[in-house]
Order: C-alpha cells, then sequence, then structure tokens
C-alpha cells in the first residue's frame, strides 16, 4: 500500500513541476530579436501541436512545447477558430492563447 501512494505522490509532483514549468514560460517565451508583426494563419485541420510548431517556424514563439502544454493546461483544447490573427513578436504566450 505504501508502495503504490508513493507512486501516486511522484506522478502528482511531476504534473505539479510541469504546470509550474508551463506557467513560468507564459510571460517568459516571446522571440528575441526585434519586435515585429504578422499575420498567423490557422488552417481548419491545424492541431494545437501543429500551431505550436507553426508559431515556432515563423519566429513568434521562442519555445514550441511551453505554448502547446499552456494551451492544454489553460487554452482551448479544441474548436480552435480556423483564420487569421494579428500577432506580435513581443506577445507572451498568455496574450497568443
Amino acid at each position: 500500500m505504501t508502495r503504490i501512494l508513493s507512486k501516486i505522490a511522484i506522478i502528482i509532483i511531476v504534473l505539479a513541476v510541469i504546470a509550474v514549468g508551463s506557467i513560468y514560460f507564459l510571460g517568459t517565451s516571446k522571440a528575441d530579436g526585434p519586435v515585429a508583426e504578422s499575420v498567423f494563419k490557422v488552417e481548419k485541420a491545424d492541431s494545437s501541436y501543429d500551431i505550436a510548431q507553426n508559431l515556432k517556424k515563423q519566429g513568434i514563439i521562442q519555445y514550441s512545447t511551453p505554448f502547446y502544454l499552456s494551451n492544454l493546461i489553460f487554452g482551448r483544447r479544441t474548436d480552435i477558430v480556423p483564420g487569421g490573427y494579428k500577432l506580435s513578436t513581443d506577445m507572451g504566450i498568455k496574450q497568443i492563447i
């Protein structure tokens, strides 16, 4: 019984670390370099993972993983509305979500 409780405690700690790490990166995962605005296009078939990868490729965010995790925790997991979004490289993840 003690072994099961210790495994559950470890899982809870790992999940807490992931959540805290995502929260930390909410405001700190901005792209480096000069501030630039661009229109980011979301297609109907894009998943949250695809969007995170595309934001990184376009230089809007620095890291895709914190964006993806933050979107899962704090954002919309489904029903991402396709279309064009005016985004800036000085926006944090929380502002983009």
